[in-house]
């Protein structure tokens, strides 16, 4: 995303909760489905002008509900674009 853009720039709703639209697939196979609520820790505008969001997210894990996170470009979370972006998977149990 574009600083000049107007669309839903997510440093405004840091340490909010947000529904992403689609789904998103992570580098490790598990995908985030879409309509999941996921927590959105931290954002950065890159040098290039694009936006990246930090988000905690909730999965299972060997039958265990555990927090994973991410990094992201903001157009995933926005628009109908599955697993554009996707940076980083950390997981904590």
């Amino acid at each position: 995303m574009k600083r000049n853009n107007q669309r839903a720039p997510f440093s405004n709703i840091i340490g909010q909760f947000y529904t992403i639209p689609s789904p998103i697939p992570l580098t490790n196979g598990y995908t985030i489905p879409a309509g999941t609520r996921v927590f959105i820790h931290t954002s950065i505008f890159l040098t290039s002008g694009e936006e990246s969001v930090t988000i905690v997210f909730p999965m299972q894990a060997g039958g265990a509900c555990v927090a994973g996170s991410t990094v992201v470009n903001a157009s995933t979370l926005m628009f109908n674009n599955p697993g554009s972006g996707v940076q980083t998977v950390r997981f904590k149990k």
